[in-house]
């Protein structure tokens, strides 16, 4: 489980840093770690989430099976979160 963190951790980062090279300027600004981030982890989170077995998606409740296994889903709720709780401006 922390190996598998640690990995996300990591693509997440090179994600972000991709986007930063590839949009390096927009409207004269530069884009900054955090705003490559809120597009990274919930790109990785909603690709594990599309590719996790039948037998994960089984074990989750009844009630959170249609929202934690759908991959749009955690990626939108992840965006959300990440935009305006944790990297508010």
């Amino acid at each position: 489980m922390v190996i598998g963190c640690v990995l996300c951790y990591i693509l997440t980062g090179q994600i972000a840093a991709g986007l930063m090279v590839v949009f390096q300027k927009v409207d004269g600004e530069h884009l900054r770690f955090e705003d490559c981030l809120i597009i990274a982890l919930p790109v990785l989170l909603g690709t594990v989430v599309a590719f996790l077995p039948t037998e994960v998606l089984d074990t989750l409740p009844v009630v959170l099976k249609p929202i934690l296994g759908n991959a749009f889903v955690v990626g939108v709720v992840t965006a959300l979160v990440l935009e305006h709780l944790v990297f508010r401006r």
